[in-house]
């Protein structure tokens, strides 16, 4: 996947702008490019507390927030699309 096609993802996935996505720094894990297939890109939502990325969890099915969890602190949080941000 192309650091384009990523941009691209989030910003379907999520309905903001590509430009806006571009400006949020959204970057690929690997160091090698090559390395990476479609199930390895996920979205993450930054914990509230300790700012750590997590995944994000997406919507239901019925349009409801659903919560993320951070582990690291042990909390549950409502992660609405405009807060993808990691």
């Amino acid at each position: 996947m192309t650091q384009a096609q990523l941009h691209t993802a989030v910003a379907r996935a999520t309905g903001e702008p590509i430009g806006l996505i571009r400006d949020l720094g959204f970057g690929l894990l690997s160091e090698r490019p090559d390395d990476l297939a479609p199930e390895d890109v996920a979205l993450m939502v930054a914990c509230p507390h300790c700012r750590r990325p997590v995944p994000y969890p997406g919507v239901a099915g019925d349009g409801a927030l659903t919560m993320a969890e951070c582990l690291d602190c042990d909390v549950y949080f409502y992660a609405p699309p405009g807060r993808i941000d990691v």
